[in-house]
């Protein structure tokens, strides 16, 4: 792989990450998906805690990428390029964020009211959450919610990875629906966990049992995050919990907007 020469640095919850390319259209793709909410720096290869490197490959058919010294794969467009990085990133950073625990779940806000929607990847998460934020809801982040000690949810709003017909994922930016950003914690409200069926037929659970499906949910271990417990029960003890199936997400959201709206 052929040195890059242009890019970019960005730091996350402390975690410093540089990108090189030697391609205009991949540094502006990359600029504009990556982590967006983060202001942009002066590339820094020596300071950061990652580097990653795409470079056009030598029949200038796709991209080459590498993450440090180590070559991951080739790709034919920069939305899978695009990917790969964002799970590097997702890897590293959510077992190390300070103060905060990471949950699989999609989250959005209605009136300042945290709505987590917990499940593993593939499971329509980011389907879900992108027909709120058509309906006017703030996001948070189609992958993590970050727990707080006391319980509060906080944003990770990277692009949401939606999926083609073809399985693939392209990221979005929320502004395509002009929908807002959460710059604040919230407290959980509303916690749903809904595996696609042929319907919407969800019923309530207590709160214990909806603190074992976000422990279930979590890449963070007990022994490793002794307050993990703490965190996942105070979000829980503000929030009405359900579970159940959902049909399609666009009829779903209107679902989840009704036991919104019958919170007291």
């Amino acid at each position: 792989m052929s040195a890059p020469a242009d890019g970019f640095g960005i730091s996350a919850f402390g975690y410093r990450i540089t990108v090189l390319t030697d391609c205009p259209a991949a540094r502006a793709f990359l600029d504009r998906h990556l982590l967006p909410w983060l202001p942009r720096g002066v590339p820094d290869p020596e300071a950061a805690d990652l580097v990653f490197q795409v470079s056009r490959n030598k029949d200038d058919q796709g991209f080459d990428a590498q993450a440090g010294d180590r070559f991951i794969a080739s790709r034919d467009e920069l939305p899978l390029i695009f990917t790969l990085l964002q799970s590097l990133i997702d890897e590293r950073l959510v077992c190390r964020l300070p103060g905060l625990i990471a949950v699989h779940a999609g989250v959005v806000a209605w009136n300042g009211r945290a709505v987590l929607l917990p499940g593993a990847s593939q499971t329509g998460k980011t389907t879900l959450v992108t027909e709120l934020l058509k309906r006017g809801a703030v996001y948070f982040s189609d992958e993590y919610a970050l727990l707080d000690a006391e319980g509060r949810v906080h944003a990770y709003p990277r692009a949401l990875m939606l999926r083609n017909s073809g399985g693939w994922q392209h990221p979005t930016l929320p502004s395509a629906w002009n929908a807002a950003t959460a710059d604040s914690p919230a407290a959980a409200r509303l916690i749903l966990s809904v595996e696609r069926g042929s319907s919407w037929k969800v019923h309530r659970i207590p709160q214990s049992e909806a603190l074992l499906l976000l422990l279930r949910n979590t890449p963070h271990e007990v022994a490793d995050s002794p307050g993990m417990l703490d965190h996942v029960r105070l979000a829980v003890s503000s929030a009405v919990c359900y579970m159940g199936t959902r049909g399609e997400a666009a009829e779903s959201a209107g679902h989840v907007l009704e036991l919104i709206a019958d919170l007291r």
